[in-house]
């Protein structure tokens, strides 16, 4: 069944739960009426471009997760239109009796969440689909064993989830939604906690599951030999240990980055090399070659501007105390305060920025002070400023082809 209207972006089909069988009607948005704009490096889009404003206040992702109200399953909407992972498929079918079972208990997660979610609603809020998503992470945790767990299903839902959360706290709440007696969704968040004490409560929460099942899928892939969707993979786990402030993790992760990516490159380019001698390539492998070259040397870029993007981050983290450090240092010279914070196990960005900082003004011995951490990010922040300025000058300058000092343009 379709919706009849065709300038609505919605559709509703009908289908049946893969686990009670019972028919459902479920929508989804057309994807001809949006696309992506703004896209974050944990592939959360913040901003879609509608074909018609109106439709500017709806969520595609809010309705990845369909839901059955008779039996309280969730799952991505694929499962109930029948594309089932075979792997997926035979572990259902084992636990489908649990589940059937779990959500009759008017009392049990499954039954709690479910019982607020509305389907019959055409606009899915961000609170509606945070249970949704809450329900599919909820599935895959309980109802599998660790072993029996899959990964690439897993990951993802906690990931959308942790978006989710962090549409709700950078949009807000539109009021629209407030699950039955509790006074707020967070008041009955914390409730479910009760049942499900691993359940993440915010957006850390969910990255860190989510970061653990993409280590897990990051063990799987170094299996297959697929270099590009191992790196990407390290890309996302970055991004996922530096937004949860694991600023150790995310630079492991620039490391293991760099050493892979230059050791690939310079194993692919040997090989080229020697193939183009012999005359073993054909010009499609040879293209092919060049191709995984380009994109390894933009990978090994891409990896040395994050780890330049942790390090500051690490710095501002650990500034504070690093200052209250070198403070005790007396006298406050650069040699003894490098020594001692790396002493105090600081990170090396830390102890050498800090203990640059220590060197004497000009005219004095030694330093006596060292700004605050609110002075020294101000002072961040109004060099940033100047440089963007003066870039978008530069660039303005170079559109307009300025002539060459000493050339009058005139003939």
């Amino acid at each position: 069944m379709a919706d009849n209207l065709k300038n609505s972006p919605y559709v509703a089909v009908k289908v049946n739960c893969p686990v009670c069988e019972k028919e459902i009607v479920q929508r989804y948005v057309k994807s001809k009426f949006y696309q992506p704009v703004d896209i974050e490096k944990d592939h959360h889009v913040q901003t879609y471009k509608w074909v018609d404003e109106q439709y500017n206040h709806i969520r595609p992702e809010n309705y990845y997760i369909w839901y059955c109200p008779f039996c309280h399953f969730a799952d991505e909407n694929d499962v109930f239109r029948g594309k089932i992972d075979p792997m997926w498929k035979g572990r259902l079918d084992f636990i489908a009796e649990k589940i059937l079972k779990a959500g009759k208990d008017t009392e049990g997660f499954q039954a709690k969440v479910g019982n607020e979610i509305d389907i019959t609603r055409e606009l899915i809020v961000t609170e509606q689909a945070i249970l949704s998503h809450l329900l599919a992470c909820y599935i895959q945790e309980s109802f599998l064993t660790t072993n029996n767990r899959m990964p690439h299903k897993a990951s993802r839902f906690f990931l959308r989830l942790a978006w989710l959360y962090r549409e709700r706290a950078t949009l807000g709440s539109d009021g629209s939604f407030t699950p039955g007696q509790y006074l707020s969704f967070g008041d009955f968040l914390n409730a479910l906690k009760y049942i499900w004490p691993e359940m993440p409560l915010n957006e850390n929460d969910a990255l860190r599951s989510a970061s653990v099942y993409y280590v897990d899928l990051l063990n799987q892939s170094g299996k297959d030999d697929d270099i590009k969707k191992e790196i990407t993979l390290m890309f996302l786990l970055l991004d996922l240990f530096r937004r949860t402030g694991d600023l150790d993790e995310a630079y492991g992760y620039v490391r293991s980055i760099f050493t892979l990516a230059m050791k690939r490159r310079q194993a692919t380019k040997t090989m080229l090399d020697k193939g183009v001698h012999s005359g073993q390539l054909s010009a499609q492998q040879i293209e092919q070659m060049q191709g995984l070259i380009t994109w390894l040397t933009n990978a090994i870029d891409d990896a040395s501007s994050e780890g330049d993007a942790v390090n500051e981050a690490i710095f501002w983290k650990e500034y504070e105390s690093a200052r209250d450090i070198a403070l005790t240092c007396n006298p406050m010279l650069p040699t003894k305060v490098v020594e001692v914070l790396r002493e105090k196990e600081f990170h090396e960005i830390t102890a050498r920025k800090v203990a640059n900082m220590c060197r004497p003004p000009k005219g004095k011995k030694v330093a006596t002070d060292l700004p605050t951490l609110e002075v020294l990010r101000e002072k961040d922040r109004q060099m940033k400023q100047a440089r963007m300025s003066q870039s978008s000058a530069d660039e303005q300058q170079e559109q307009e082809g300025t002539p060459e000092s000493g050339d009058s343009g005139a003939n």
